[in-house]
């Protein structure tokens, strides 16, 4: 990782490490309070509308003001009493949070859009998660690397979810088995286009800038397609992308993934990427084991996962660079949008002779799926 990329990092993760310290609650909060809060409704917001975790959200007119008044930075009428608590604390920024960005996807919804503002409509579910951590490694190097990510898909409604707003911090370039602290940290934004049926889209165009100084222009072209046979699901992807500084690049990839039964699963990833940066055919070849531990969140379950990666390039013959090995136990700690993960890791690089290099990584992982 660049050494310039560390002070952003370090900010910003500060900033919500010191948030959530300041609130009061990390440290208090026993898992068997967020196990049972699972069974209890949480409430989204006094000024949101309740549904089911079956249904769609509906914004109702009084909410979409609300959401303009926050959007713009106005402030809501608030006559509940103080809230005290972390837990209430906490409540309230998921909520907050949650409805700014509401407020977002309805403005930029009727900017794109010519319908009548007093339309009532579905919002869809967005993804939309930030995790910050921080990797403890036994090196000559660096000994501390800070994981920060961001990455959010949301869709706009009145486009019938065929177009979204994209943002991440993990370079779209990179493999995907590449860890957060070893790859570009940059900020991508755009808009991304769902290709082929509403239904079942087979790819997707996204169009962005990667937020530098000057900016960097970024373009993708994704196709993929899931093929299920029983438990076992296929599935291949490519990607072929573009940007001003380092040129046109492809990254192919294929995941076998196999559920023996409901809690247990394996997978494989083969990937490869080639471009006019990079050094031949880098690949990467991933092998995981993972059990699900309760109910499943989204795509985020409580769960234990054993992962073995290699790492490597080919210029006429073939090197291997990396081996990596880890396990990570993630952990719902907080209603049913913030988990803890903690796990070990052992990586052998031909860089340092092969010698074994511990280290720890462990975080926080913050969803706000309703938005």
């Amino acid at each position: 990782m660049k050494k310039s990329s560390i002070l952003p990092k370090l900010y910003i993760t500060t900033g919500i490490v010191m948030f959530i310290f300041c609130s009061g609650c990390f440290c208090f909060i026993p898992l068997s309070s967020a196990d049972s809060s699972i069974e209890n409704t949480t409430a989204i917001s006094e000024n949101s509308t309740k549904t089911d975790s079956d249904s769609q959200d509906t914004i109702s007119t009084q909410e979409i003001k609300i959401n303009e008044n926050i959007f713009a930075g106005e402030k809501a009428d608030d006559n509940a009493t103080d809230k005290t608590t972390g837990e209430d604390k906490l409540d309230s920024f998921y909520d907050q949070t949650t409805v700014l960005f509401r407020g977002a996807v309805y403005k930029t919804d009727m900017f794109l859009s010519a319908s009548n503002e007093d339309d009532i409509y579905p919002l869809n579910s967005s993804r939309f998660n930030v995790t910050t951590g921080l990797k403890i490694e036994d090196n000559n190097g660096t000994p501390l690397k800070l994981d920060f990510n961001i990455s959010a898909d949301i869709n706009l409604p009145k486009t019938e979810d065929r177009l979204g707003i994209f943002l991440e911090t993990t370079a779209p370039e990179a493999l995907p088995g590449r860890n957060p602290d070893e790859v570009d940290d940059a900020l991508y934004v755009g808009l991304r286009s769902t290709l082929g049926p509403r239904k079942i889209p087979f790819g997707s165009v996204r169009v962005g800038v990667k937020a530098r100084i000057p900016p960097v222009l970024y373009t993708e072209l994704l196709f993929r397609k899931k093929v299920s046979r029983g438990r076992l699901h296929i599935v291949p992807q490519i990607k072929g992308f573009w940007l001003s500084d380092d040129g046109f690049g492809q990254i192919t990839s294929v995941v076998f993934e196999w559920w023996p039964d409901d809690a247990f699963v394996t997978s494989s990833l083969t990937a490869a990427k080639w471009g006019d940066v990079t050094t031949g055919v880098e690949w990467e070849q991933s092998f995981r084991i993972g059990y699900k531990i309760g109910k499943e969140f989204k795509q985020h379950p409580q769960s234990v996962w054993g992962k073995c990666s290699v790492f490597g390039y080919k210029t006429g013959t073939g090197i291997i660079d990396k081996y990596r090995l880890s396990l990570e136990h993630r952990r719902l700690i907080y209603r049913q949008w913030l988990f803890f993960y903690l796990g070990p890791e052992l990586e052998y690089r031909n860089e340092s002779d092969w010698e074994p290099i511990p280290a720890l990584r462990f975080g926080f992982d913050m969803l706000f799926w309703e938005l």
